[in-house]
């Protein structure tokens, strides 16, 4: 019960942070949504702005396990504030490795705070994908591109995914064509209404799957 009170107040709390960063974002007042962000970090998660910058963000997610155990509200949390994070380098002329880093450190806490669907809104279902979208203008790593791969087929945005099969295969990867062959066929098992949400009808899947195996 106590956790469970606890996790309530967190998230209310780091509701009415998001409030006021949209507030401020909305008159461009970047030094107030920063200030709000770097207290908030202390606030809410005990860390400061130079040790989040530091860290990558599979040292961030490291930091909110203990004993193999997730802190999900926390890598929310904190994909929130590094999203905002991006956009504020974004929109003050900061290096574009600077908006990169936040991003992507961003999006690996999502997809980690997503695997408990209490923590899965539409909203920053909505933030996660915005993040996918401004990564892409980057030249990725493949892990990167295999990372959001993964992303968009478990959301099931399967024409997203199929989007980065096409890069992948174009760069030659080794194991590319034998994702694409192990995507198409599990594709399958959906039925149509599922695939058409997903942007990627039952005969696009079929013309995939025969020209990933020849």
């Amino acid at each position: 019960m106590f956790e469970r009170d606890y996790i309530k107040r967190l998230i209310q709390q780091f509701a009415d942070v998001v409030a006021r960063i949209i507030l401020y974002k909305s008159k461009k007042d970047w030094q107030q949504v920063q200030m709000i962000i770097d207290v908030s970090g202390k606030q809410l998660l005990g860390l400061n702005p130079s040790l989040i910058e530091s860290m990558d963000g599979k040292e961030l997610i490291q930091l909110f396990t203990f004993k193999e155990q997730t802190d999900h509200e926390k890598c929310l949390i904190m994909a929130v504030l590094l999203f905002e994070q991006s956009v504020i380098n974004a929109n003050t002329g900061k290096p574009e490795s600077e908006i990169y880093k936040a991003y992507l450190k961003s999006f690996l806490l999502f997809r980690t705070a997503f695997t408990n669907s209490e923590f899965k809104s539409k909203v920053d279902l909505k933030r996660a994908f915005e993040c996918c979208d401004n990564l892409m203008t980057f030249d990725l790593e493949d892990t990167v591109l295999f990372e959001i791969f993964g992303f968009y087929k478990e959301e099931k945005e399967f024409a997203k995914a199929e989007d980065i099969l096409f890069t992948l295969l174009e760069k030659n990867r080794n194991d590319a064509k034998q994702t694409a062959i192990q995507f198409y066929t599990d594709l399958l098992k959906y039925d149509d209404a599922e695939l058409e949400k997903g942007n990627l009808p039952r005969d696009e899947v079929l013309e995939g799957l025969k020209r990933a195996e020849n």
